[in-house]
């Protein structure tokens, strides 16, 4: 094996290189985060656009409670629907429940009652006797 001449100035050269390394993966690293950052405000600014758009379209027509959507395409659905506690005069749901009806797409009575069970209990995330129940209700009171 051969020996090193000099070892000061070997382990200096070292040193100085695991330092440009960490500096180069350090810059690397902060770069690709602000990049990413940037790319995720510039597409809540453009949801924030589409949602004040929508709010706008909603108040020049003046419609009673509705739900606004926003799909991935950019297009604004606006959906009419009755009172938002509408769904909690049915026996069994409260308002957790009609948050995660309403957060599926089923604002109605109407809608909840042409349900299958197995539907709603995924839904709900109960069993399916407790969702029969509730369908029995909600059928009552359409």
């Amino acid at each position: 094996m051969k020996r090193v001449k000099k070892p000061k100035i070997f382990l200096l050269g070292l040193t100085l290189s695991l330092l440009v390394t960490v500096i180069v993966w350090y810059w690397y690293k902060s770069t690709a985060a602000e990049e990413g950052a940037l790319d995720l405000l510039d597409r809540m600014g453009g949801t924030e656009a589409r949602l004040r758009q929508a709010q706008a379209m909603i108040k020049e027509r003046d419609l009673p409670a509705q739900y606004i959507t926003l799909e991935r395409n950019g297009t604004v659905h606006v959906k009419m629907a009755a009172a938002p506690n509408d769904l909690e005069r049915v026996k069994g749901i409260g308002p957790v429940f009609a948050a995660r009806l309403q957060a599926t797409g089923v604002h109605t009575i109407a809608e909840l009652a042409a349900l299958t069970a197995d539907q709603l209990a995924v839904i709900l995330d109960i069993p399916e006797s407790r969702a029969e129940a509730v369908l029995a209700e909600a059928k009552q009171s359409v």
